[in-house]
Order: structure tokens, then sequence, then C-alpha cells
């Protein structure tokens, strides 16, 4: 129905960088599904604080956008969400322990399709040997249910992130 993306707002020249990318359909039921692509923060370059907060804006910024376009699109039924991407962030390592980043998208309804994984099967940043294996990589949904999920082991070298599979019913 409509695709577009936006950068995230910076205060001068500091703030989140990139931005996110929004497609909505229509499901085969009729309500709406509303998709959002994103890539949080790297934490390489910059302090770890700096970082943090940078993601955490982020979320905030895209929550807000969520809740601005709820509103225009006058459903009848409440649109099913999807958010997904690189977050840079995970719930598991001390170094992230204070970090609301993904806290902030669960205070808000949303769930993430891999949180029930044991943690060796949901990881999606292997270890290149500097840094431990990472959950970097997220699917959040609110309003639809998870039917499967996998983080894939092997998979093509496209990347030096394993993805995130995930079937929605």
């Amino acid at each position: 129905m409509a695709a577009w993306f936006e950068r995230w707002e910076r205060d001068g020249t500091d703030g989140p960088p990139r931005g996110f990318s929004h497609v909505s359909f229509r499901l085969p039921d009729g309500r709406l599904l509303l998709t959002y692509n994103l890539h949080l923060k790297s934490n390489a370059g910059g302090e770890p604080a700096s970082n943090r907060l940078k993601r955490e804006d982020a979320i905030r910024q895209l929550l807000a956008h969520i809740d601005s376009e709820l509103p225009k699109y006058h459903e009848d039924k409440p649109p099913a969400i999807i958010v997904a991407g690189d977050f840079n962030t995970d719930t598991d390592s001390a170094q992230f322990a204070g970090e609301r980043t993904i806290r902030m998208l669960i205070e808000a309804g949303f769930v993430s399709a891999h949180a029930h994984l044991p943690k060796p099967e949901r990881i999606t940043w292997p270890s290149d040997g500097k840094y431990p294996d990472t959950t970097f990589d997220y699917v959040f949904s609110k309003g639809l249910v998870v039917a499967g999920v996998k983080v894939p082991s092997s998979f093509d070298t496209f990347s030096d992130h394993r993805p995130v599979v995930v079937n929605f019913k």
C-alpha cells in the first residue's frame, strides 16, 4: 500500500545515524500490516554510553512515529506491526545491561520472535574472535502470532550476521 524511508531526527550534529524503512500491506484477513526495518547505531566508534543513547533515541522516535501513523489509517481493527533489523544490542550481555532499547519495545507491547529460544539458538552475530557470540538482530511483532522462528547456523556468507526467519499466522 505504501513504502518510504526516513532518517532519524538529529539534535544538531549528534543523534542516531541512518533511519528506518517502512512498508504497509493489506493482510488476507483485511487488517493492515505495518513493517519497519532498521539498523541502529553500532558499537564501533564513539563512547559506549553515547552509542546506547543513540539507539534508545532511535527507538523513541520509532515508537512516536508508529503512534502518529496509526490514526491516519482509520482502521476498524488494530493493525499488525513488525519491527525488524540490526539493533546492535542484546539482552544477555553485561555490556548492555543498562540499555533500554529493547525494553522500550517490549514495554510498548511488542514481542521478540525468538525470545523463547535458548541463547545458542538465537545467536545472530557469531564471534569473530574479538567479541563473544551475541544476538544483535531481532524481529518484534504486535498483533501477530509467531508460528515458528529459526536462526540458521549455516547460510551463504553475504553478511557477518545470521538471518532471523520468522513465520507468522
